[in-house]
């Protein structure tokens, strides 16, 4: 019985390394990362997009204010002054004073907006470049790695074909806890008895377990949970 599992695990060994392999292709690894910023880089293009269109609404605000403020400052400059008082006189000059001052503000307030809006803009077009190269270097990487996958399928197909085959001869309980502990990403799990330690965490075995284990051949380690076998 013991023959036939380690029989098992072998092709099963077989059939890890070349899932590692596909799990740590590059190829696979680059076309991931490149369908992660394609999405990241969209919603930023879309907030992009959304705050240049902000700012264009309120630059529009802002050159409708500009556009009232100018019409008030020379209707005050054009504002017949000879029969106006010395108290007026200085209102009048003070409201075109304050006038100047607000399109004085409201102008750099102007050239501020503009430059968001370039910027936004500007960021809005070199986003979309490198989503185009991004896409790009997905479709190379995914291409790659189809060509690895199209050769390594046939293989991993054959593996997982030869251990079904195999399983109806193993015993149903040890073979459930051998894929318990395959799940858990424990491996090898069948390991053999080295000396008075388990053949795979190096753990000293009492006494009693090493009795057990010559009774049953094998015995489920009580640290790492591996099944410890003799032969």
């Amino acid at each position: 019985m013991i023959d036939e599992f380690l029989d098992y695990q072998s092709i099963d060994a077989e059939l890890m390394k070349l899932e590692k392999e596909l799990d740590n292709n590059d190829n696979k690894k680059q076309a991931n990362l490149m369908i992660k910023f394609v999405k990241d880089a969209t919603e930023k293009t879309k907030q992009l997009n959304e705050e240049a269109d902000t700012l264009l609404k309120e630059l529009a605000k802002l050159e409708e204010v500009e556009v009232k403020g100018i019409a008030l400052v020379e209707k005050l400059i054009k504002q017949d002054i000879s029969a106006l008082g010395e108290a007026e006189l200085k209102d009048l000059e003070f409201k075109i004073s304050n006038a100047g001052k607000n399109l004085r503000d409201l102008e750099k307030h102007l050239f501020s907006q503009s430059e968001k809006i370039k910027s936004a803009l500007d960021e809005f077009e070199t986003t979309k470049k490198k989503v185009f190269l991004a896409r790009q270097k997905h479709k190379e990487n995914k291409e790659k790695y189809d060509e690895v996958l199209a050769t390594t399928n046939p293989k991993l197909e054959k593996l997982r074909k030869e251990l079904k085959s195999k399983e109806s001869k193993l015993n149903k309980d040890l073979l459930e806890k051998y894929k318990e502990l395959r799940k858990d990403g424990v491996f090898p799990i069948m390991v053999m008895l080295n000396d008075k330690t388990c053949g795979g965490c190096r753990t000293n075995l009492p006494s009693s377990t090493l009795e057990k284990i010559k009774e049953n051949g094998y015995i489920r380690c009580e640290n790492c949970r591996r099944i410890i076998y003799v032969k």
